[in-house]
């Protein structure tokens, strides 16, 4: 005998979880969006802007971690790897400290998604700086990208897309490295 009732429990359940899901992949796309926002507001030295930005993404991004089974879905995490990314970026810009992933409410592997992410938006700040004859900042940059790096050699990441981002960071690490040898060599840093 067929149950016809269960059947109708099992499409009521996976209607429920298609419309959470959807729900959930919408909402990314608005925290992806204002943590690109954000980097670009950064960039362009607009900290306010980028705060406030990343203020909303904070409370949407609560929002949906609440929400059963969330994590799960992969636009999620790419949100909260990039809203990490923002959050880092921004802390350096204004000369703080890296907020941790329990300030930020984040796994270990979306947050060190985010670090080295990070490592990208500090080669092009480091290469815009130079660009603007601002030396010292470029040098900063590599220096700190270098301590960055020096961390997460401590680590054994996998054949990942985490791996992958960190194989990243040491081409980062190698564009500044060069450019900073390059400015030496040029005489405009000692």
């Amino acid at each position: 005998m067929v149950d016809k009732n269960m059947f109708a429990r099992l499409r009521k359940e996976l209607a429920a979880q298609d419309a959470m899901r959807e729900e959930v992949i919408k909402d990314s796309r608005g925290i992806l969006k204002s943590a690109k926002q954000a980097i670009y507001a950064v960039h362009r030295g607009d900290t306010t802007k980028a705060e406030r930005l990343l203020k909303s993404a904070a409370t949407q991004l609560a929002r949906l971690s609440k929400k059963k089974g969330s994590e799960s879905i992969g636009a999620l995490g790419d949100a909260q790897e990039e809203y990490v990314e923002a959050r880092l970026y921004l802390a350096f810009a204004q000369d703080k400290p890296l907020p941790t992933p329990q300030t930020l409410r984040v796994g270990a592997e979306r947050y060190l998604a985010g670090v080295c992410d990070l490592v990208g938006e500090l080669v092009r700040a480091g290469i815009n700086a130079s660009i603007k004859e601002d030396y010292a900042s470029a040098k900063h940059i590599k220096d700190f990208v270098a301590r960055i790096y020096e961390e997460l050699l401590q680590f054994d990441f996998r054949n990942s897309s985490l791996r992958r981002k960190f194989d990243a960071t040491k081409y980062g690490l190698d564009k500044l490295e060069d450019l900073v040898y390059d400015l030496k060599l040029r005489g405009k840093l000692s």
